[in-house]
């Protein structure tokens, strides 16, 4: 088995039904060859935590968590976060845990997997094994010519825009920064003041 054929014989068996989430961030280079920086979100776990189970077929192991990371790619009801509560819904059940957060990381994606020209702030439906080739190189484990080429059958799992999705994360960054906003000035009172020292104009 040839070296292509080894990493990236089981991308195209990836359930072609599960896609991830991202955000259009930045772009690198033009044309069809331009590299597209995408933000997706994540759940992370603090640990360590006990009363985990890891369920391998017929076996269970208990063990305990040291470190968590996992990408998130549908809300807890429904399959697309096509509404603000949807987004807020899932933060929410994230965060009274107390021991995750959401937080986001960087994938680059070559700008020919998306169906269309992407846009800055726009929301793209990646499918698994295209999300899984891009995470590769963003990670070192590509180069740019393996990167460049792309995987056979690459051409039938492009990103596709969300509509519905771009309008959601938008609110729901909106309602973050007007959030992070009320926090500044609700606090600002504690903030340590300048004194000027003695003959300083």
């Amino acid at each position: 088995m040839g070296f292509r054929e080894e990493v990236f014989g089981n991308l195209l068996n990836m359930n072609g039904s599960d896609s991830v989430p991202v955000i259009v961030d930045a772009t690198r280079g033009k044309g069809k060859g331009a590299l597209i920086r995408c933000v997706y979100l994540t759940i992370e776990g603090i640990g360590p935590s006990a009363d985990w189970t890891l369920h391998l077929q017929n076996t269970k192991i208990p063990y305990i968590m040291l470190g968590f990371s996992g990408i998130i790619h549908r809300p807890i009801k429904g399959r697309t976060f096509n509404s603000l509560k949807r987004i807020t819904d899932l933060v929410e059940a994230i965060e009274k845990q107390g021991e995750f957060f959401m937080d986001t990381n960087g994938v680059w994606l070559p700008r020919w997997s998306f169906k269309k020209a992407p846009r800055g702030g726009d929301v793209w439906r990646v499918p698994l094994g295209t999300f899984k080739f891009g995470l590769m190189y963003s990670e070192g484990r590509l180069d740019d010519n393996v990167f460049a080429e792309g995987f056979d059958g690459m051409d039938k799992m492009k990103a596709e825009h969300s509509a519905s999705e771009t309008k959601a994360f938008a609110a729901w960054e909106k309602k973050v920064i007007l959030m992070a906003r009320d926090s500044y000035y609700e606090k600002k009172h504690m903030a340590l003041g300048w004194k000027k020292a003695e003959g300083e104009r």
